[in-house]
């Protein structure tokens, strides 16, 4: 429902009419969900009026590259082929000119998830 939510919103802003809307973009765990994960990065910077925070948490592939992830790539659809890895992400954010202000990385049971507070 979450991600239904976000694309259906990402959608209405996808008009060249709205431009540096939003104050902050907060994203909990859906980007790696999104195969054209680079175009999603796009989007998020257009709509951000400057200086506005993009708020991230979220999982990278190295995730899914442990053995408990890989049985969990069995168990759950992801466009695996596709994924970032975490260093290619703050990369290309950093490479559309987001400043990245706070990054930590996190390994709960093997599982490694980030955060990023970026602005634009």
């Amino acid at each position: 429902m979450l991600i239904a939510i976000f694309i259906l919103k990402l959608a209405m802003l996808q008009s060249s009419h709205i431009k540096q809307y939003l104050d902050a973009i907060f994203d909990f765990a859906i980007i790696h969900h999104i195969p054209n994960w680079r175009d999603c990065l796009d989007e998020l910077k257009r709509v951000l009026k400057p200086e506005g925070q993009l708020i991230i948490e979220d999982l990278s592939i190295e995730t899914f590259d442990n053995n408990l992830g890989k049985i969990f790539r069995k168990l759950l659809y992801h466009p695996y082929s596709a994924m970032y890895k975490h260093e290619e992400f703050l990369s290309y954010l950093e490479k559309i000119g987001f400043k990245i202000k706070i990054k930590k990385v996190f390994n709960p049971l093997g599982f490694r998830y980030f955060i990023v507070i970026a602005e634009k």
